[in-house]
């Protein structure tokens, strides 16, 4: 899966300080299905271009939770077993849509393929 590194360094989430390590790890998990479920629904070119306004308030929901409680975040979720089957099962369904919209070339949306393109390139590039 190409996503799948960044998908990792895109969840670097904060736990806000009325916010615990499991709350934040919840938040994540739904934004995360959130984002899933959105690009989940992107079968042509005019679902693509009409989703592209709801992906961007998803991303950008995702993006307002990374900062400085990461390491508590991932602590959490390393060691908890639970949290983690959930992380992962959440990140494989996300990139797995990545995947076939790559395969799809974004359905001819250039719109979609930018909103995405943060979370697809690699983080060395």
């Amino acid at each position: 899966m190409r996503a799948w590194p960044l998908l990792i360094g895109a969840c670097a989430c904060v736990c806000s300080a009325a916010e615990t390590p499991q709350q934040a790890c919840r938040a994540l998990e739904e934004a995360l299905g959130a984002e899933t479920a959105l690009l989940a629904r992107v079968v042509d070119k005019a679902s693509a271009e009409a989703l592209v306004p709801e992906l961007r308030d998803c991303l950008e929901k995702l993006a307002a939770m990374r900062g400085a409680g990461e390491a508590a975040l991932w602590s959490y979720i390393d060691n908890t077993p639970d949290a983690k089957t959930r992380m992962v099962d959440a990140m494989e369904r996300l990139a797995r849509e990545f995947n076939r919209l790559e395969r799809e070339g974004f359905f001819d949306c250039a719109e979609l393929a930018d909103a995405l393109a943060p979370q697809l390139q690699s983080p060395a590039e």
